[in-house]
């Protein structure tokens, strides 16, 4: 998937993170907020490669930004619940952002509260 395109930003450097079905895009304008950008098809393939992202500790904020998202499978669910759960054990907000109707209610089964957002924007100034 490295031919999608690099989210915009006003300041601070993407980093990508590249496997064969999705690319994740990091980036952190203060030490208390990590943006994730994701594309492509989170599965059994590639739930590892995201959650390995959040192997080191949280910040204050995350968002993650699922607007990119072609798939989502169980796989993937159970990959954000896990980062979510963990995220609110530590005391930290983790926020998801999608414009996909089909991932969105997708996201609903998971029985963890969440903060949902239709635009990166809105999350930020959540």
């Amino acid at each position: 998937m490295s031919s999608s395109p690099k989210p915009s930003s006003d300041s601070g450097d993407w980093v990508p993170v590249v496997t064969e079905y999705l690319d994740v895009y990091a980036r952190r304008p203060s030490a208390d907020l990590l943006l994730l950008t994701v594309v492509g098809e989170i599965d059994f393939l590639t739930a590892g490669a995201l959650t390995r992202l959040f192997d080191a500790d949280l910040p204050a904020t995350t968002v993650l930004d699922l607007c990119g998202v072609s798939l989502l499978s169980a796989a993937g669910l159970r990959a954000i619940e896990s980062v979510v759960a963990r995220a609110a054990a530590a005391d930290r907000r983790f926020l998801l952002v999608t414009d996909n109707p089909a991932v969105t209610q997708l996201l609903r089964l998971i029985d963890v509260a969440m903060p949902m957002y239709h635009t990166l924007a809105e999350a930020l100034l959540a």
